[in-house]
């Protein structure tokens, strides 16, 4: 029972920021990539904050948690495929108005967070630094790049400076500023954020240099990659 109330009120406050962010978009009070990018900045860390809903001693509680961006992801698989007709989701989460940006975008995104869910949840700060990075971190860098980015990288004109320096400070303050929340919900008790900030810094650089590359539609699995494997290489 404990599991179906967590779920459901996961369910509720995930769902609820989804469709509270196409709204905007809706009613253009935000723009297409204005909204795309406030899903991708909030959904991480609303989702990660939901998992001390779930009982800890239970070792369910994360595939049951994974399940609520895992339904968002066939949501927008479909979607991407054309099986499903949703031309607000389409508009508020891609670039063009066409539904298959879906597929390289929200839907890998779904399915690496699913993964770093079951995977890593609370054992391990790797899961929630590589969400932080995917979310926070690239995110801003798209955002503010967006909005301000004037000079491109000489490697990836469809890059910018500002991006790029977004994506790093960023993902720094955004994985801390996590983990303190976390530890507020009483998750990661026993983890020093101090103690991480040099690796973290370390890690966030070498994935700012990747997520710079000019690999187009790649750059969630890139960057989740590169985390996943420096962490594991630092000892986390």
């Amino acid at each position: 029972m404990d599991l179906v109330v967590a779920f459901g009120k996961c369910a509720f406050v995930c769902v609820s920021w989804l469709k509270a962010a196409e709204f905007l978009s809706y009613k253009k009070i935000t723009t297409n990539a204005q909204s795309r990018k406030v899903i991708h900045i909030g959904t991480g860390l609303i989702f990660c904050l939901t998992w001390s809903l779930f009982p800890q001693n239970n070792h369910l509680s994360k595939y049951v948690a994974s399940i609520i961006p895992g339904l968002v992801t066939v949501l927008y698989t479909l979607i991407g495929l054309g099986l499903v007709k949703d031309q607000k989701t389409v508009n508020s989460m891609s670039r063009s108005g066409n539904p298959t940006e879906l597929l390289y975008g929200p839907a890998s995104y779904g399915f690496i967070i699913v993964f770093l869910t079951t995977y890593y949840w609370v054992y391990s700060p790797i899961g929630v630094t590589a969400i932080s990075f995917l979310c926070i971190g690239d995110g801003f860098a798209g955002l503010i790049g967006y909005e301000f980015g004037r000079k491109p990288l000489p490697w990836n004109k469809n890059k910018t400076i500002v991006g790029s320096i977004s994506f790093l400070l960023s993902s720094v303050i955004g994985t801390i500023i996590m983990f303190n929340l976390m530890q507020k919900v009483g998750l990661f008790l026993q983890f020093s954020v101090m103690l991480y900030i040099p690796y973290l810094v370390t890690a966030a650089a070498i994935c700012t240099a990747i997520e710079s590359l000019p690999m187009h539609d790649w750059d969630n699995i890139t960057v989740f990659l590169t985390c996943t494997l420096l962490f594991t290489y630092f000892g986390y």
